[in-house]
């Protein structure tokens, strides 16, 4: 990944997966929540959103103090793994 490429990429013989990290805040080693998009061989293209346990966490949290998501006592968000 460098300035010009926002993307981390994995290439695997049944899919391409591209992680959308923020460069000024991500690595690969502490990114809490990242976008990611994989390509398949047949030419579809799938988007998700993957979360640690950690960040769903603080997210619970945060929710709880604003009242948002029902005061954090779920956790939903689409495409999300």
């Amino acid at each position: 990944m460098d300035a010009s490429d926002p993307y981390t990429t994995i290439t695997e013989s049944t899919f391409v997966a591209r992680f959308l990290l923020d460069p000024d805040a991500d690595t690969v080693d502490t990114v809490a929540n990242v976008d990611a998009f994989v390509d398949l061989p047949d030419g579809s293209s799938w988007a998700l959103t993957i979360f640690t346990v950690a960040e769903v966490g603080r997210l619970l949290a945060r929710w709880k103090q604003t009242g948002e998501v029902a005061n954090g006592s779920y956790f939903w968000v689409a495409d999300q793994l």
